[in-house]
């Protein structure tokens, strides 16, 4: 496993290309998980990639 570091608000933004007001609506729903420290809000990346996988539609799984 490779070491990313957390991720914060504006950075989740740009990689989902959401406003924040919608990454904030996202978290009042608890959609999102978050780790807070220190009154910041961050973000871990493979929770981001879970949150993104989650929400694909469509496609098919090659199965070999």
């Amino acid at each position: 496993m490779r070491h990313e570091g957390l991720l914060n608000k504006r950075q989740v933004c740009a990689w989902l290309g959401i406003r924040p007001s919608t990454l904030d609506k996202l978290l009042a729903e608890k959609r999102i998980p978050v780790v807070r420290f220190n009154r910041r809000v961050l973000f871990d990346p493979d929770d981001i990639r879970k949150f993104i996988n989650s929400h694909k539609k469509g496609g098919k799984d090659e199965v070999a």
